[in-house]
């Protein structure tokens, strides 16, 4: 699978186990994650940008993966 359909799974699985993952920019150089859970936002990124999308997808799966794990 190429990355951006790999994304789609792990967004999928990350919802169905109540986490809403997102990874934004507001421009084409600085790139956003967020993580709800229960539609409030967890803490642990503190407004950290990232220079890709790819970047910003993988610290994501790896919060969002922690998260998961230390429930």
């Amino acid at each position: 699978m190429c990355d951006s359909m790999k994304w789609g799974v792990y967004v999928d699985f990350f919802d169905s186990v109540g986490l809403n993952v997102w990874v934004y920019s507001t421009d084409s150089n600085q790139w956003y994650v967020s993580i709800l859970q229960k539609n409030r936002y967890l803490k642990g990124f503190g407004g950290k940008t990232y220079k890709n999308r790819k970047d910003a997808r993988t610290a994501a799966i790896e919060k969002a993966n922690e998260i998961v794990n230390n429930r």
